[in-house]
């Protein structure tokens, strides 16, 4: 009777986990009143983090399924410049550490002094985080990579300072449902992704 029970509650709570991800997903778009169009990639996008002084997003950029040979695609990380009148991706890392597989993205953009980019990374067989700098010339470099054993299923990541960033490693229930999803908006101007097709949709406020 009690595994009956438990199953009931479980069915339950994912069904009011899909419900409420529709909802929100509903409303999200509602919001946005303007004109859509979908900006060229060729890859899936998990993430997206604004420098809200410089109107600039980046991009976690990774398909996150093996490809047709059965492999784990690598990714890296772009940017789209949402202050240009026809924003397309372009790279922002000068290069990428080995086996690269970007799974969430935060700028860290201090008043004084280089931007920099935390970066969740699944790529080397166990999570880590790499902090990549912003040269003179605008590429970020990688400065350093962090291991740590706290990072268990790593959903989010968020930079607080210049050495400092949280971790979610899990999402709330609520999000499950639309956990694909991702969005940031600067002004005017909103990003759409998804981290399971290779669409990245800008929508214009219209007001």
């Amino acid at each position: 009777m009690g595994t009956m029970n438990n199953k009931l509650w479980w069915m339950a709570g994912a069904l009011i986990a899909l419900v409420v991800g529709v909802v929100f997903a509903t409303r999200s778009q509602s919001r946005i009143d303007g004109a859509c169009h979908e900006i060229a990639t060729s890859a899936a996008v998990g993430d997206i983090s604004i420098d809200e002084t410089r109107g600039v997003a980046y991009l976690a950029y990774l398909d996150r399924k093996p490809n047709a040979d059965g492999k784990q695609p690598v990714g890296t990380i772009m940017l789209v410049d949402l202050n240009a009148k026809t924003p397309r991706v372009r790279a922002a890392l000068a290069t990428e550490p080995p086996n690269f597989r970007p799974l969430g993205v935060s700028v860290y953009a201090p008043a004084q002094g280089p931007r920099r980019l935390f970066v969740l990374d699944a790529g080397m067989g166990t999570f880590a985080v790499h902090v990549f700098e912003q040269s003179a010339t605008g590429p970020f470099t990688l400065a350093e990579t962090r291991h740590d054993s706290r990072l268990v299923n790593p959903r989010t990541i968020l930079a607080t300072g210049p050495d400092q960033f949280d971790i979610v490693n899990q999402e709330p229930w609520w999000r499950f449902a639309s956990a694909t999803n991702v969005s940031a908006r600067y002004g005017k101007r909103s990003l759409i992704g998804s981290s399971t097709d290779r669409k990245l949709m800008l929508c214009e406020d219209g007001k």
